[in-house]
């Protein structure tokens, strides 16, 4: 799986929660009763953050920002 993939799956998911209490709680509620979702929705933000988060990323970015200085 992509990280786009990823990213437009978690955003599909969360589609309207941001505004929207009421959105918000049905989406959490869903997760709450279903194991298997909320085991699939776990995994993908893992794999999001571990793309996006981790040093071997963050630190070429980092270097590439203090070189450019």
């Amino acid at each position: 799986m992509t990280l786009w993939t990823i990213k437009k799956s978690l955003n599909r998911r969360l589609a309207g929660c941001s505004e929207d209490a009421a959105a918000f709680a049905e989406k959490v509620a869903l997760l709450f009763n279903d194991d298997e979702r909320r085991r699939l929705f776990g995994e993908r933000a893992a794999e999001l953050i571990r793309a996006t988060c981790d040093f071997a990323t963050v630190i070429p970015k980092l270097a590439a920002i203090i070189a450019s200085r």
